[in-house]
């Protein structure tokens, strides 16, 4: 996946603020929930984030404590 997670996100939610939208999601690692990432939305229709060099741009990565369940976004 490229963001140090095994597979998708856990509670994902979509935030609005100023007529921007955001991702905000809990990647699991190693089957713990694992902090929070936010992610822009740069096309709300096809569903696009922001990328630099074809890599999502994370605006906060927060991680919890190693090995405990942490971060559930929503």
């Amino acid at each position: 996946m490229g963001l140090g997670a095994n597979s998708g996100f856990s509670a994902p939610a979509l935030y609005q603020k100023d007529g921007n939208y955001y991702l905000i999601a809990t990647p699991p690692i190693n089957d713990f929930n694992n902090g929070t990432m936010i992610f822009e939305i740069t096309d709300i229709e096809n569903g696009l984030i922001k990328r630099s060099n074809d890599i999502p741009v994370i605006l906060l990565n927060f991680s919890g404590k190693a090995g405990t369940h942490n971060g559930v976004a929503t």
